[in-house]
């Protein structure tokens, strides 16, 4: 039994390795309908319901809803109340066949010297291409991205006709801090960063796995193990050459 606690206390696997029928952390959303979007995706605890964002972070939150539902900032700010926030912790991803646990590292403190870093995610956004370009149409380009998960919101918004919304509704959004690829290895799908970039606001569904890391040379190499086959693809298709059979 010492040696089972030792290897708990270094590891980090209280949990797994417990003597008892583990206790639940899956959360239960009341008062809000999950979007069909997030199925695969589970949210566990640490949980924080008493949350006071800075302004930089509650103007990101609120720029992302409005892109979310195709409206301004003006007309989010009507329905969007911090009192409706949640923080969570970790990320479950349920879809996969490894259901990969995210840990979120500015809600969850990895104690364990030896214990694996598992809050740095792969993630996809669609980036304007002609975004510096003022009169140039939207070019939108499938991204590929890496960077360590910080926070995961949720958040409650009532039924507003102005937004579509017929009844309560629940948006997950994560904040992650985008790492700054400078080298990458095409043959062996490792990449390359020494610095961390700016902060991402994304809908949770924009994360698509779990990476590793490894320290060399002053760099950190990336390794994504779910390859280059489970990478997205993003075809923008015009609607007049769309057709139904």
């Amino acid at each position: 039994m010492a040696h089972l606690d030792q290897i708990k206390s270094q590891y980090g696997v209280h949990e797994a390795l417990a003597l008892r029928a583990p206790k639940s952390t899956n959360v239960c959303f009341d008062g809000g309908a999950l979007c069909s979007d997030y199925e695969g995706y589970t949210l566990l605890k640490p949980r924080h319901k008493d949350v006071s964002l800075t302004p930089g972070m509650r103007d990101k939150i609120v720029a992302a809803l409005a892109t979310w539902f195709n409206t301004n900032v003006q007309t989010i700010s009507k329905f969007f109340d911090e009192d409706s926030i949640e923080i969570f912790g970790r990320l479950r991803q349920t879809f996969s066949e490894a259901g990969e646990t995210v840990v979120a590292a500015g809600v969850v403190t990895i104690t364990a010297r030896d214990a694996r870093d598992a809050s740095y995610v792969r993630y996809e956004l669609l980036v304007d291409r002609n975004a510096v370009y003022r009169n140039r149409p939207v070019d939108l380009q499938l991204t590929t991205c890496f960077g360590q998960l910080f926070q995961i919101f949720l958040i409650r918004l009532p039924a507003a006709p102005a937004l579509s919304i017929s009844a309560p509704t629940v948006v997950l959004l994560a904040s992650i801090h985008k790492c700054d690829v400078e080298l990458q290895d095409q043959d062996l799908d490792f990449h390359y960063y020494r610095n961390m970039s700016h902060l991402d606001l994304v809908d949770i569904t924009c994360i698509k796995a779990l990476v590793g890391r490894v320290a060399w040379d002053g760099w950190w190499a990336i390794i994504d193990r779910s390859g280059k086959l489970s990478r997205g693809h993003f075809e923008d298709v015009d609607e007049e050459d769309t057709h139904e059979e």
